[in-house]
């Protein structure tokens, strides 16, 4: 294709530096992180900016800044709104600009303004804003520029605007005949605003698609896109047949928080902490290469480097362990390496570029990026995470055995007690059993006894343990001085969540489970929902896919309303799939090369990456 991924956005940052010259920027999160991977700040201060601040209330300038820029993600309402009213009021501004990745469409419905086109929310705000300059001479400029995706390979990107959409905790199988209109009226403003985001990558890469959806919110937000109002234009003029095929991340949460240690990108994102403020990003250990070994002193690396024009994150998503460290090796020392393994790799690094700064610089985004790998690779936390993925095994060699999931949730109590001698956390021990209750199912009766035994051993252990949660997900609900009481109230509310996450599937056909049983001799695995659906689209006898709906094109239809699908989604050579909730780095391989070996143009999109931990947060934000 002509239009790549990094295109879809980079133009947008071009005239986002247009505007920045002699400007005071305020930023939110999510605009950080997209500039994050598209050349950072010192981008915007390359192209004459004065200064970057947060996007907050809290933050201020000299009274000698004239000119601010605000670039935000999401639509200029509500708290937004409010921030932009604090720090405007604050100031004497006399020029300002506001860029919002949101379209002047959404800002109408969220403000639920009438007017004869969409830009008469923009111009209300324009009039409010020179109010709070204290002078309507001055000038004010909106623009909507659509900086929601991240271009992370050739491939595949995200969208961090909505890297807190979360299926699951946006009603997940409890919505199943829900339409848009019954939806809450936040999520009504994302929802447009992502199917709104979505014409505008399908509209830059000249498409005309047929969209499928798999689970509700996709549903949702596929009879939204069908529903824009350039929808029929831009399909009435693209040159290129493409298939959008989106899917809640609800359906298989077993696939998100198992440790996929095989696949380089998933290991780095389960072994090093991420970026603060960041989706997809990690903070990389520098010290190996400082002359201080003051580790709190020394700002951490990452691994977006987009001026690179070395493949890495390719290597990260599709290549075996010893490769990756060979290629890397190869990239920073330009030379064939004489050892592979990472602990050589590191010492090499370190007694290399240690205090030399000019080598630093020279190779700075590269040596990122090999030591966030070496640092994976010898992480203390790998012996832990391995011991996860065997008692994984073995709970489902115990289910294939019995037949049933007592003997296995009695080896979780086992698990429980013993949890200080084999050095598990309750964050690891609370992952294990997502991941067992998103794979099970429906399969496997869980009986209330035996769950009530787990339920009432791990309120006993939160609360045994509620002094050394700083470092945990819990530590926002769970306090020191909290009771037993609130712990085991707590803890109901943790497993009414995993109740209602093994019934996730229960209005599918085809994919309700994710378990694969070859008799009693064999150990159950572990069959990923999209694992599945790959094989049945790659699969020339499946001409008809029940759990694929595609929405109905009369608009005047309502958002629900849906048709049978009138041809086969591989008949087009462009293929798109989104996930809602974030994917997996294996996952995305699984799609890529797939699709790629099938003769397909793809691409692989998705709100955000996710590890083992972002899920377990997403899910214990949902039960509280």
């Amino acid at each position: 294709m002509d239009v790549t991924l990094k295109n879809l956005s980079e133009t947008w940052w071009i005239e986002v530096c247009k505007k920045v010259k002699n400007a005071v920027v305020f930023i939110d999160g999510t605009m950080a992180e997209c500039l994050h991977w598209h050349g950072g700040v010192n981008r915007l201060f390359d192209s004459g900016a004065l200064a970057c601040k947060e996007f907050s209330s809290f933050e201020s300038v000299p009274e000698t800044h004239r000119k601010a820029v605000f670039i935000v993600g999401s639509a200029v309402v509500a708290t937004a709104k409010a921030i932009l009213r604090d720090i405007t009021t604050a100031h004497h501004f006399h020029y300002c600009v506001v860029i919002t990745a949101a379209s002047a469409g959404v800002h109408m419905f969220a403000e639920k303004h009438q007017g004869d086109n969409d830009m008469a929310a923009f111009h209300h705000l324009e009039s409010e804003m020179l109010t709070w300059m204290r002078n309507k001479n001055y000038t004010v400029e909106l623009f909507s520029f659509p900086l929601i995706s991240v271009p992370i390979t050739h491939t595949l990107f995200v969208m961090p605007p909505f890297k807190d959409m979360f299926p699951f905790s946006c009603g997940g199988s409890e919505t199943a005949n829900s339409e848009f209109s019954k939806l809450p009226s936040d999520l009504k403003v994302s929802v447009l605003h992502l199917a709104s985001s979505l014409q505008s990558i399908l509209s830059q890469l000249d498409m005309q698609e047929d969209i499928y959806s798999m689970g509700n919110l996709s549903t949702v937000i596929g009879n939204c896109l069908e529903n824009h109002p350039l929808t029929p234009m831009r399909r009435k003029n693209a040159s290129q047949r493409s298939t959008l095929i989106l899917i809640d991340r609800h359906l298989d949460i077993a696939s998100v928080s198992k440790f996929n240690l095989d696949n380089m990108l998933d290991r780095i994102r389960a072994s090093l902490p991420p970026l603060p403020g960041h989706s997809c990003d990690v903070a990389v250990d520098m010290t190996p290469i400082s002359i201080s070994k003051q580790k709190q002193s020394i700002s951490p690396g990452c691994l977006a480097h987009p001026d690179s024009t070395v493949p890495v994150f390719d290597w990260l998503l599709s290549g075996k362990q010893k490769d990756v460290l060979f290629n890397l090796q190869k990239e920073v020392f330009d030379t064939i390496p004489t050892r592979n393994t990472p602990q050589s790799f590191k010492k090499q690094i370190s007694s290399t570029f240690s205090g030399q700064w000019d080598l630093i610089i020279n190779k700075c985004g590269i040596l990122q990026q090999s030591l966030a790998v070496v640092e994976s690779l010898t992480s203390a936390n790998n012996t832990k995470l391995e011991m996860v993925v065997s008692i994984e095994r073995l709970l489902l060699q115990s289910i294939a055995a019995d037949n049933n999931t007592t003997g296995a949730l009695q080896q979780f109590v086992t698990l429980i007690k013993s949890r200080h001698e084999r050095n598990l956390s309750i964050d690891l021990l609370l992952t294990i059993l997502v991941h067992l209750y998103s794979l099970i199912g429906t399969d496997y009766e869980i009986y209330a006894d035996t769950e009530m035994l787990v339920q009432t051993e791990l309120a006993h252990a939160i609360y045994s343990d509620r002094n050394d949660l700083s470092d945990s997900v819990l530590n926002v609900i769970v306090e020191p001085d909290s009771n037993i009481e609130s712990i085991e109230m707590f803890t109901r509310d943790i497993f009414s969540m995993l109740r209602r996450l093994s019934s996730s599937r229960n209005d599918l056909k085809r994919y309700k489970s994710l378990l694969r049983n070859e008799g009693p001799l064999q150990p159950l695995t572990h069959f990923g929902l999209i694992e599945q659906l790959i094989l049945d689209l790659l699969d020339s006898r499946s001409t008809f896919i029940p759990d694929l709906v595609t929405t109905s094109s009369n608009l005047r239809s309502g958002f629900s309303l849906l048709k049978r699908p009138a041809k086969h989604p591989m008949d087009n050579r462009n293929i798109i799939f989104f996930v809602v909730g974030g994917l997996t780095g294996h996952e995305t391989r699984l799609l890529t090369e797939s699709m790629t070996a099938a003769g397909k143009n793809v691409f692989v999109g998705s709100t955000r990456l996710l590890s083992p931990f972002d899920t377990l947060k997403f899910l214990i934000q949902s039960s509280y």
